[in-house]
């Protein structure tokens, strides 16, 4: 088990930014973080790991990624996601945040 909720980080990041989720874009924000660190676990991603992540939205499960990988190359399409990304990633090094649609 995960525990309770920890959604306080993820939902200031939306509110500070006046952020909601884009329907034309098919945005769906993952606010646990606990489910971010369960993948992580589940999906047994180590520190000799290199990531790609398309859809990196807030940066919650970016930023688990980046503690838990060597690097992690994440792709976003919505430039309102520039700032909760650098937000959420300060300090990791390893993430990369490439703008632009992959689709």
């Amino acid at each position: 088990m995960s525990g309770p909720p920890k959604r306080v980080g993820t939902q200031r990041l939306m509110e500070r930014h006046g952020i909601r989720p884009d329907t034309d874009l098919g945005q769906h924000f993952l606010l646990d973080e606990n489910l971010a660190d369960l993948a992580m676990r589940m999906a047994e991603v180590g520190p000799d790991d290199v990531v790609l992540e398309v859809g990196a939205g807030l940066g919650t499960l970016t930023a688990a990624l980046g503690r838990a990988a060597r690097a992690v190359h994440a792709l976003e399409v919505d430039p309102r996601m520039e700032q909760p990304l650098a937000e959420a990633t300060a300090g990791l090094d390893g993430v990369r945040v490439l703008w632009g649609d992959c689709l």
